[in-house]
């Protein structure tokens, strides 16, 4: 790998860092923002939505977005080919999320009945021009990434979260309610689709002939990563989920709220290394290269577990004061510190695997990759099912922290085995 290649690399890194910072900023003032204006009912109340509105995000974007990231990565060095597969990921993603959005509308009323919450169904309902923006988003990010604009890469996602953050002021604003604070989705996507699309328009070239080949390749791969999305969002919610499916109500979950955002703001760092890894993970792996492939990945863990061991030994120590100013009532750091401990200690346990979890997806085997995100979901759904009704929300923490090195367990066998990676 080129001096210039590695400075590109590294660069994208300390970029996409930086986005994490304003993540884990823009994150931890939300949380206080909605506390402070629609207190802890309301918080929790958005979290719900939130689990709903992940778990839709991802059918509305079939995995395509994964299957334009590996094939754009691929075929960076021809624009034309670039061009036919951009055009032939986001039409089909346009339908697909409209069908969604619609399907969503109509169960409103299903999912909040299920966790006896009927806030819930308006609460989706403010969500939904959100969530057909967010598939959409999703592909033309993957495109970004795909071309390795890692730059430009973290300053959209950036505009997200300072746009996520706004959008409680403006539902504040305009009188609204509790119910509709989730129109900060829509609020949020909706500016981020525009200056997409101008992204899109500026560095993509038009398709210039037919793109049906890839318009099957996109739906094939979509096809069998599509449920691995469903359940890789599904399973960053799931706690929060079986908590109100076990009636720990809007006010626990508010209090695992606090607890869940600042080791995701934390987990964060492990994404910015996976959207610069994936690139360069499906380049090596399509050309065959696996002794570089191979010392890539192990000096990617090295890395990773210097990073995380030494982050979370920072966040835990200074959690108490931390929660205590910013949410500016002690209750929050009682009833959320123990289960800030025990997603801290999985996390950094298996940091070092945790980037290279869609190795499966950039060595184009996505069948596969699904099957160890279903076992990796059971062993969480397991876990939140058995230590929940025992433990509550510490209980929802220590399923979910064994949950990541459950995973790590079973990408290193999957991997080497499918993949021919050795970690």
């Amino acid at each position: 790998m080129s001096s210039r290649r590695i400075g590109r690399f590294e660069e994208g890194v300390l970029w996409n860092f930086g986005s994490i910072g304003i993540l884990a900023v823009c994150g931890l003032l939300l949380l206080r923002v909605i506390d402070q204006l629609y207190g802890t009912a309301g918080l929790g109340l958005f979290e719900q939505t939130w689990v709903v509105y992940i778990f839709a995000s991802q059918l509305g974007s079939g995995g395509i977005d994964r299957s334009a990231l590996r094939a754009v990565a691929e075929h960076q060095g021809d624009p034309h080919e670039v061009g036919r597969i951009v055009a032939s990921a986001l039409v089909p993603v346009a339908l697909q999320s409209a069908l969604t959005c619609a399907a969503l509308y109509l169960t409103r009323d299903f999912w909040a009945g299920l966790i006896e919450m009927p806030e819930l169904a308006t609460s989706l309902a403010w969500a939904l021009p959100g969530l057909f923006c967010f598939a959409l988003n999703k592909v033309a990010l993957g495109v970004v990434n795909g071309l390795q604009r890692m730059r430009a890469y973290a300053v959209y996602q950036s505009l997200r979260y300072l746009g996520m953050l706004a959008g409680p002021f403006v539902v504040h604003a305009l009188g609204w309610p509790a119910e509709r604070v989730a129109f900060l989705f829509t609020f949020a996507e909706g500016l981020l689709a525009l200056l997409l699309a101008i992204e899109l328009l500026r560095v993509v070239s038009a398709p210039g002939g037919r793109a049906l080949a890839w318009a099957r390749e996109h739906f094939r791969f979509g096809l069998k990563s599509m449920v691995s999305g469903v359940l890789l969002e599904l399973n960053t919610r799931l706690d929060v989920w079986m908590i109100g499916l076990f009636g720990y109500g809007a006010v626990a979950t508010g209090y695992y709220a606090v607890a869940l955002h600042i080791a995701e703001g934390v987990f964060q760092l492990i994404t910015v290394l996976q959207s610069n890894f994936n690139p360069v993970l499906a380049r090596l792996l399509a050309a065959g290269q696996h002794a570089e492939l191979t010392a890539f990945v192990r000096r990617g863990m090295r890395l990773t577990w210097l990073v995380m061991g030494a982050v979370a030994v920072v966040a835990v120590a200074g959690y108490s004061f931390g929660v205590g100013v910013l949410m500016g009532r002690p209750e929050y750091v009682e009833h959320s510190f123990w289960p800030f401990v025990w997603l801290m200690a999985g996390i950094a346990l298996a940091a070092g695997y945790l980037p290279f979890q869609q190795v499966l997806l950039m060595a184009n085997r996505p069948g596969w990759h699904t099957l160890f995100m279903l076992a990796s979901v059971a062993s969480n759904a397991l876990g939140n099912a058995i230590l929940i009704p025992r433990l509550g929300i510490a209980g929802a923490a220590l399923a979910t922290g064994s949950s990541f090195l459950a995973s790590a367990v079973l990408i290193r066998l999957v991997a080497a085995r499918i993949a021919g990676v050795r970690f």
